[in-house]
């Protein structure tokens, strides 16, 4: 009788591509710049961008974006970036590319092994992982001093040298910016030993550093210490071991006395 029909489907899309995680640019919530040293001393916004590739001028577009972040391999954040739920979407509502920030808080990710990971997945169910590992310190340094010899006469006079122990519990320490403020009327100043170094637990917070100052000229001695980590924080808190004096101005005097009569 010559009766004919036609089916057809809507259309399908083929896509075997997964979609790349172009960039986690980590920056300074409050400055566009990266830090000194590559260590943030805050809380760290990230700038994420996706990027679902087009082969053969076709893509099934983004079907979900997550993130979570690491503290020392422990999660601490995580949330859902982008969703696409729509079961019969055409192609005019496929999100090909996304862009967003999220803010890294550095309360909950106080560590040097922080690690920013983002996941991308298709409406094809092809996915991917990109990661990013970045440092936080928020944590001042402390500074502990102590001496040897803290048997004065008549208030600050010592007939004897004296050692200072210096202590620095510092996770991101660097040598070069301690600054020492010593002075002696007689001119002979002394200065730091090399320092010796102890690993700290955790997030290495408590690490340790230790170096020593002479004492051992004739003079009238001031002294005074500061110290920024290399996150640019700044010591706040130095501590003088119980029991010591003089710790800051004192005077040395070994020189025997000479009489002489006539």
């Amino acid at each position: 009788a010559g009766n004919i029909q036609y089916i057809s489907t809507d259309g399908m899309i083929v896509d075997s591509s997964a979609p790349r995680v172009e960039s986690i640019a980590p920056e300074i919530s409050i400055n566009p710049e990266q830090p000194v040293n590559d260590i943030y001393n805050g809380d760290v916004n990230v700038y994420i961008e996706v990027h679902e590739p087009l082969e053969g001028n076709t893509y099934s577009g983004i079907k979900t974006i997550s993130y979570r972040i690491l503290n020392m391999g422990k999660e601490t954040q995580s949330g859902v970036l982008y969703s696409f739920d729509n079961s019969s979407p055409v192609q005019s509502d496929l999100q090909k590319d996304w862009s967003g920030n999220i803010t890294v808080d550095s309360e909950l990710n106080n560590s040097n092994d922080v690690v920013i990971e983002v996941y991308a997945q298709d409406n094809s169910l092809n996915s991917s992982v990109n990661s990013e590992q970045i440092k936080i310190d928020i944590t001042k340094p402390v500074i502990r001093i102590s001496y040897d010899n803290n048997n004065p006469d008549s208030g600050k006079y010592y007939n004897n040298s004296r050692t200072a122990t210096i202590v620095v519990t510092e996770r991101n320490f660097n040598p070069e910016n301690i600054e020492t403020k010593i002075t002696n009327t007689d001119g002979v100043v002394p200065s730091l030993s090399n320092w010796s170094y102890e690993e700290g637990t955790g997030n290495n917070d408590n690490t340790t550093y230790t170096a020593t100052i002479l004492y051992d000229a004739d003079g009238d001695y001031t002294f005074d210490i500061n110290y920024s980590d290399l996150a640019g924080n700044q010591c706040e808190e130095k501590i003088y071991s119980s029991g010591t004096s003089n710790a800051t101005e004192f005077t040395i005097d070994k020189t025997i006395p000479v009489i002489e009569v006539s």
